[in-house]
């Protein structure tokens, strides 16, 4: 994608005749950026994207359905190649990216790599 899809699908909205579909079903194969999305008696969504932003942009959030949860996917005129990703019952991972600084959170823990070369840590009790 070259272009930030929710952006794409919201214009594509906004035109005259033009619809946005919602529909939901259960994360398969998740593989890189996108998904599959099974749903209850109709075809399967194939590499539905994760995030609606471009993942060369230098800043964004993705968040990682956990496989197997139920998500809601934006069709735009119900076109089945165009499905992002827009609510989640359950996720595995959210990734950050702002400039050179990123920080990725999941069953692991939390790792943040800084460009900047500083970190700080806050809570009510202490700072680091």
């Amino acid at each position: 994608m070259s272009e930030d899809l929710l952006i794409q699908l919201v214009k594509m909205a906004s035109k005259k005749g033009a619809s946005m579909t919602i529909v939901t079903g259960l994360v398969e194969n998740i593989q890189g950026d996108t998904c599959d999305v099974a749903r209850d008696g109709l075809p399967t969504l194939l590499d539905v994207s994760l995030t609606s932003i471009d993942q060369n942009a230098n800043s964004y959030i993705k968040v990682t359905p956990k496989e197997g949860s139920v998500v809601a996917v934006a069709l735009v005129n119900g076109i089945a190649t165009e499905g992002v990703i827009i609510a989640h019952s359950e996720i595995e991972k959210v990734e950050i990216l702002l400039n050179q600084n990123s920080i990725i959170i999941d069953e692991n823990g939390v790792k943040a790599e800084l460009g900047t070369g500083k970190f700080s840590i806050k809570n009510q009790q202490e700072d680091l």
